[in-house]
């Protein structure tokens, strides 16, 4: 099993995950009393579970970009950037179909429309293979922003949701921010595993000599992704 196919499949775990959190659930009207209550708290566990799969996988793209397929380093940024396009280009149309076939469905479809996103990294066989399947993610993780987002604000009490936008946005950065090291720590794992810590995507001797640029890439990468979501806004066709 290859690095990023340990790292694929938890990530694809925990999207199964969020999927039994979230599809039984019915959405109800917004809460009228002073607390929060389930359906909340559901939303918010699920938008988490997604976020730290679309993470985990962050750690090992540049290895699998340079490695495995061959790519440059340019390659490495169109493969991180096209997850961030087709999630900009893609928001304004999901808010609109939010309020058309309801904040769930989307939240369900987005995580799995994210799942199929991390399914293509396993059989990505080239670099533009790769950025397809970064763009069906990016689409994926962008439904499950907008569903998130909209429903923490139909199901905060009035006086709340500020509040209550504040938590699925710490859900947010703290899943996106945790993936990282989940994906990092099976990497060392596997690595630990195959008595070869040295050993990388692709086996060959250049390996060593990749690290030093791969650790940058990863440090931009995810520097990127973290002021990405934190620069994220709600939508604005949502009325309280």
């Amino acid at each position: 099993m290859s690095r990023l196919s340990s790292a694929c499949l938890a990530a694809l775990s925990l999207l199964a995950a969020a999927l039994v959190v979230v599809a039984p659930s019915a959405a109800p009207a917004a809460a009228d009393g002073p607390g929060v209550g389930t359906p909340y708290v559901v939303t918010v566990v699920a938008t988490s579970l997604v976020f730290v799969a679309v993470g985990v996988t962050i750690p090992l793209l540049p290895f699998v970009v340079l490695d495995r397929l061959g790519g440059t380093e340019l390659a490495v940024g169109l493969v991180f950037g096209a997850s961030a396009l087709s999630a900009v280009l893609c928001r304004p149309a999901l808010g609109w179909l939010g309020d058309v076939r309801g904040r769930r469905l989307l939240l369900v479809v987005g995580t799995v429309v994210t799942a199929a996103g991390l399914w293509g990294h396993l059989v990505a066989a080239n670099v533009s293979a790769l950025v397809l399947a970064r763009l069906v993610l990016g689409l994926g993780q962008a439904a499950v922003m907008v569903a998130a987002a909209t429903l923490a604000l139909d199901l905060a009490p009035a006086g709340r949701r500020g509040e209550a936008s504040s938590y699925l946005f710490l859900a947010v950065n703290g899943g996106i921010g945790t993936g990282p090291a989940v994906g990092q720590q099976l990497d060392q794992r596997q690595r630990d595993a195959s008595n070869d810590p040295g050993q990388q995507v692709g086996g060959n001797d250049q390996t060593e000599r990749h690290r030093p640029g791969h650790s940058r890439q990863q440090a931009i990468a995810l520097e990127q992704v973290l002021r990405m979501f934190q620069a994220d806004q709600l939508p604005s066709g949502h009325h309280q």
